[in-house]
Protein backbone atom coordinates (compact mmCIF):
# COMPACT_ATOMS: atom_id res chain seq x y z
CA UNK A 1 0.00 0.00 0.00
CA UNK A 2 2.72 2.50 0.96
CA UNK A 3 4.72 1.67 -2.15
CA UNK A 4 1.73 2.25 -4.42
CA UNK A 5 0.88 5.57 -2.79
CA UNK A 6 4.49 6.75 -3.03
CA UNK A 7 4.65 5.73 -6.69
CA UNK A 8 1.40 7.62 -7.42
CA UNK A 9 2.69 10.78 -5.75
CA UNK A 10 5.95 10.64 -7.69
CA UNK A 11 4.03 10.13 -10.94
CA UNK A 12 1.73 13.08 -10.25
CA UNK A 13 4.64 15.37 -9.34
CA UNK A 14 6.51 14.35 -12.48
CA UNK A 15 3.43 15.09 -14.63
CA UNK A 16 3.00 18.51 -13.01
CA UNK A 17 6.63 19.40 -13.66
CA UNK A 18 6.52 18.34 -17.30
CA UNK A 19 3.26 20.16 -17.95
CA UNK A 20 4.50 23.50 -16.63
CA UNK A 21 4.80 26.15 -19.32
CA UNK A 22 8.40 26.84 -20.21
CA UNK A 23 9.80 30.23 -19.20
CA UNK A 24 10.97 32.26 -22.19
CA UNK A 25 14.42 33.81 -22.31
CA UNK A 26 14.85 36.86 -24.53
CA UNK A 27 18.17 38.05 -25.90
CA UNK A 28 18.16 41.57 -27.28
CA UNK A 29 20.91 43.96 -28.26
CA UNK A 30 19.97 45.70 -25.02
CA UNK A 31 17.85 44.64 -22.07
CA UNK A 32 15.27 47.27 -23.01
CA UNK A 33 14.87 45.62 -26.45
CA UNK A 34 14.05 42.36 -24.66
CA UNK A 35 11.50 44.07 -22.38
CA UNK A 36 9.92 45.92 -25.32
CA UNK A 37 9.57 42.67 -27.28
CA UNK A 38 7.98 40.87 -24.31
CA UNK A 39 5.55 43.71 -23.67
CA UNK A 40 4.58 44.00 -27.36
CA UNK A 41 3.98 40.23 -27.65
CA UNK A 42 2.24 39.76 -24.30
CA UNK A 43 4.96 37.56 -22.81
CA UNK A 44 4.70 37.83 -19.04
CA UNK A 45 6.93 35.00 -17.78
CA UNK A 46 10.33 35.78 -19.28
CA UNK A 47 13.93 36.49 -18.43
CA UNK A 48 15.93 39.14 -20.28
CA UNK A 49 19.42 37.77 -20.91
CA UNK A 50 21.78 40.51 -19.74
CA UNK A 51 24.95 38.40 -19.66
CA UNK A 52 26.19 34.85 -20.14
CA UNK A 53 25.77 34.35 -16.38
CA UNK A 54 21.99 34.33 -16.90
CA UNK A 55 22.37 31.02 -18.75
CA UNK A 56 24.54 29.18 -16.25
CA UNK A 57 23.01 25.99 -14.88
CA UNK A 58 20.17 25.89 -17.42
CA UNK A 59 19.34 23.21 -20.01
CA UNK A 60 17.04 23.04 -23.01
CA UNK A 61 15.48 26.49 -22.66
CA UNK A 62 13.60 28.57 -25.22
CA UNK A 63 15.45 31.71 -26.33
CA UNK A 64 14.04 34.41 -28.60
CA UNK A 65 16.63 36.70 -30.18
CA UNK A 66 15.38 40.20 -30.94
CA UNK A 67 16.65 43.55 -32.13
CA UNK A 68 20.37 44.01 -32.50
CA UNK A 69 21.36 40.91 -30.48
CA UNK A 70 24.12 40.11 -33.01
CA UNK A 71 25.89 43.40 -32.20
CA UNK A 72 26.47 42.50 -28.54
CA UNK A 73 30.11 42.31 -27.52
CA UNK A 74 29.40 39.02 -25.72
CA UNK A 75 27.29 37.48 -28.50
CA UNK A 76 29.82 34.81 -29.50
CA UNK A 77 30.16 33.49 -25.95
CA UNK A 78 26.37 33.56 -25.46
CA UNK A 79 25.89 31.68 -28.74
CA UNK A 80 28.42 29.03 -27.66
CA UNK A 81 26.66 28.68 -24.30
CA UNK A 82 23.26 28.32 -25.98
CA UNK A 83 24.62 25.46 -28.09
CA UNK A 84 26.15 23.71 -25.10
CA UNK A 85 22.90 23.86 -23.10
CA UNK A 86 20.87 22.65 -26.10
CA UNK A 87 18.65 25.73 -26.19
CA UNK A 88 15.85 26.12 -28.71
CA UNK A 89 16.55 29.43 -30.43
CA UNK A 90 14.09 31.53 -32.42
CA UNK A 91 15.01 34.74 -34.19
CA UNK A 92 12.23 37.32 -34.24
Amino acid sequence: MKMTLLWMLKTILKMEMTNKPQRTFILGGTVSQAYDYARHHGIKDFVAIDSINTLRGLRKILVIMVGSYYERSDYDSIEDQLQSIEATVKVA
